[in-house]
């Protein structure tokens, strides 16, 4: 027998599974999801691995397996299906796949637990267990476990995986009730009513209800006995009435659509009090059922926000946290609580689409829209396509809450493989779209149109909010004439030319197409060709010269972090120094939701520009982003007034339609997905060359390849980068295969277009 092991080195060069023999005596222990101990090198080191599959033969094995550590796999069919999830990349590395699923301090705690059910064992077996008939299994007992695994064949024990405990254990003392015929004084039945009404109810709170005396004296007469039970999360001792939740009427046909339907994903888009209501309808049902509810939100500084309102919605359940914000003793009992199903409600960011559940009946994505949930350092995944796999494992119902749903998610609903909830609109903010072509024309070169100056002057008049928003930084990635609003694209792509001003030249950042830079413009004929590159430091020093600088608050990256963004909007209301914020994309959380009066939208065309196939998705999201938190009036300031997003936003045109149609024009997602492949290699020559080879090997496997073309950043760290971009509908194993074991080139991959 051949076990495929990932060794616990996390190294591009030994980026595979590698074979061993399996001992003829372990051929009947050893199972898929078991940690084992093999030498590796020619030294033979010995090393932690996991068995990530088993079969009959192999061509390369030349070692056996030194040591089986588990009786039973850690990871099961669920652990491995996010493995392959993240492992799809071809250059993941397998040992950091692992650890991101399974922690090591997560590996490290768990232990085996094995429950006698028979009393027909062997002597020398009996004695191992407990007066609880439990037995803790340490590393000592590796020779008992063929001797266990049979016996659990024959349901004599119950063998578990449980978690190691990592802080004492605490014991507090319960009362039950022994003698139910005992009569006694009045105070005495007063005692016996109330542990009666309880089954079991805590001495220390039995204390509070009533004399300690009396209950000592019933303890001593034997008529209350002493329980210890090993302290929990649960906080509350005495039932808290809970008011049910009350199905608003108008959601009363999209609960019985959701009743009805027999696919369990869902978008709810439409973010206000009729989604949230149906939501907490949804929570309150799988509670009752008594199946676990699993809610995700994108940030970590939310997490206590949404744990503060399901306390309050359901105050008899234990809501439990999974973030990374948390000692080591607080995680154990939350996964314990989840684990063991004494917690029904769950919060957590994106990285606790991993941990396991017991029941698992609803999965709720909150603003699903937000980019955070997407990581892209260290090892790539999509929590939300993650939770759609665990949703799937569980037999769960999925729900991405947002206010604006994605062209991914669009071309699904049209496809009937999710299901669009569509909540009435509350009364939107109007739209006023700014014609920056028509204000040079009037001689107005200043950053604010003269139409949104007035709108600001009378905000802060009536003592409201504006929130300006411009693109991150003052960086000019594309050029545009001010007149016409023509900007230069790749022919090919359909995307907007980076410009160099070093160069002085136009260039695409996945084909080799470029072209001088010239001031004038090739369709109205103007000198009116100028770099896109005024950004919110120019905006801030503008505006401290017309306004308060004390009324001026700034966000962005470089000056807040998201908890100190989310503590500003938490105290925006009554803050009655703060006029006019400032702010990149970042400002644009829903956390400001309707606690501003005027949005305004600086310079639309650095998001509608930005030369990435999905610009235009991004900017509509974004956009429609800034309509939802702006309580009175959005504006959008641009230099191209009909640009597709605009006019949907103006006349509440069908955008999803026109965007869809140009990505299958042009085979780009969701019609066709991308594999982004940057080549380094330390000659300019060979690192051009193997890309090309590389491009015609993948072109030969009848996938589509652009490129290759040299990166903004040629050189980094004495080596020549150049892009690849594939085009793809299914990955083939192969394919993944070589680019994975290639050795002699510095290979990267990436699913999202992460270089320039």
């Amino acid at each position: 027998m051949i076990a495929k092991v990932i060794v616990d080195m996390k190294h591009k060069n030994i980026n595979q599974t590698f074979d061993y023999f399996v001992k003829p005596e372990d051929e009947e222990v050893i199972k898929k999801g078991m940690r084992v101990i093999v030498p590796f090198t020619d030294h033979d080191l010995k090393r932690q691995g996991l068995v990530y599959d088993l079969c009959e033969e192999s061509d390369v094995a030349t070692k056996y397996i030194d040591e089986i550590i588990d009786l039973e796999p850690v990871v099961d069919e669920e652990i491995f299906t996010y493995i392959k999830y993240l492992t799809l990349n071809p250059t993941a590395l397998l040992a950091k796949a692992v650890e991101t699923v399974i922690p090591l301090d997560l590996v490290l705690s768990y232990q085996k637990k094995v429950t006698l059910l028979d009393q027909d064992i062997k002597d020398d077996l009996k004695s191992k267990f407990n007066r609880k008939n439990e037995w803790i299994l340490k590393s000592s007992d590796k020779k008992y476990y063929q001797r266990l695994l049979t016996l659990k064949e024959k349901n004599k024990v119950k063998i578990e995986t449980i978690l190691k405990q990592k802080v004492a254990k605490k014991y507090d003392e319960y009362i039950e009730l022994l003698d139910y015929r005992y009569q006694g004084t009045e105070l005495h039945q007063k005692v016996i009513s109330i542990v009666k009404s309880y089954e079991s109810i805590s001495r220390r709170y039995l204390n509070l209800l009533t004399s300690s005396g009396v209950v000592n004296t019933l303890i001593k007469k034997k008529v209350l006995g002493i329980v210890e039970k090993e302290q929990r999360l649960t906080n509350y001792e005495e039932l808290i009435e809970q008011k049910p939740i009350d199905l608003l009427k108008e959601n009363q046909t999209h609960y019985e659509k959701i009743q009805k339907s027999k696919l369990k994903e869902f978008v709810f888009e439409g973010s206000n009090l009729y989604s949230t209501n149906l939501i907490y309808k949804l929570v309150e049902e799988t509670i009752y059922k008594q199946k676990q509810v699993l809610i995700l939100v994108p940030e970590r500084f939310l997490v206590n926000k949404y744990v503060d309102i399901y306390q309050k919605l359901f105050p008899n359940e234990l809501i439990t946290i999974l973030d990374s914000n948390h000692t080591v003793k607080q995680t154990y009992f939350y996964k314990k609580a989840i684990l063991e199903k004494e917690s029904l409600i769950t919060v957590g960011t994106r990285s606790s689409v991993f941990d396991k559940f017991n029941d698992l009946g609803l999965v709720i994505a909150l603003q699903s829209h937000d980019s955070a949930y997407v990581q892209t350092d260290g090892i790539y995944y999509d929590a939300r396509d993650v939770a759609r796999l665990k949703a799937k494992f569980y037999g769960a119902t999925l729900i991405y809450e947002t206010h604006t749903r994605t062209l991914k998610q669009a071309k699904e609903i049209l496809d009937k493989k999710l299901v669009l909830i569509e909540f009435e609109k509350a009364k939107e903010a109007f739209v006023d779209i700014v014609d920056m072509k028509d204000e040079l024309l009037r001689g107005n070169t200043k950053m604010l149109s003269h139409s949104l100056k007035t709108y600001i002057d009378s905000a802060i008049k009536n003592d409201q909010k504006t929130l300006l928003i411009m693109n991150q930084k003052g960086y000019a990635p594309f050029v545009m004439c001010r007149s016409c609003g023509y900007v230069p694209k790749d022919k090919e792509t359909d995307i907007p030319l980076n410009y160099s001003e070093k160069e002085n030249i136009l260039r695409s950042n996945l084909t080799k197409y470029q072209e001088p830079f010239s001031k004038t413009c090739p369709v109205c004929h103007k000198e009116t060709m100028k770099p896109v590159g005024s950004g919110i430091e120019q905006l801030e020093v503008f505006l401290e010269k017309i306004y308060d600088r004390k009324t001026l608050l700034r966000i962005d990256g470089d000056t807040l972090s998201n908890k100190e963004v989310y503590e500003i909007a938490e105290t925006l209301e009554t803050n009655k120094d703060i006029k006019i914020i400032i702010g990149t994309q970042m400002a644009l959380k829903d956390i400001f939701a309707k606690k501003v009066s005027l949005v305004g939208i600086l310079m639309a065309d650095q998001f509608l520009k930005v030369p990435r196939y999905d610009a235009s998705e991004n900017a509509y999201i974004l956009f429609k982003n800034a309509h939802h938190i702006a309580s009175h009036r959005l504006v959008i300031q641009s230099y191209q007034t009909d640009h597709v997003v605009i006019e949907s936003l103006k006349h509440n045109l069908n955008f999803y339609d026109v965007e869809l149609q140009n990505r299958k024009l042009t085979s780009m997602p969701p019609y066709f997905n991308l594999l982004q492949i940057r080549v380094e290699y330390e000659s300019y020559l060979k690192a051009y060359q193997y890309a090309f080879m590389l491009k015609n090997e993948i072109l030969s496997r009848n996938y589509k390849v652009i490129g290759p073309s040299p990166s903004l950043v040629l050189k980094n760290d004495r080596a020549y980068r150049f892009l690849l971009l594939v085009k793809y509908q299914t990955l083939d194993q192969a394919l993944v295969e070589m680019l994975r074991n290639e050795r002699s080139y510095n290979l990267e991959t990436s699913f999202e277009l992460i270089w320039n």
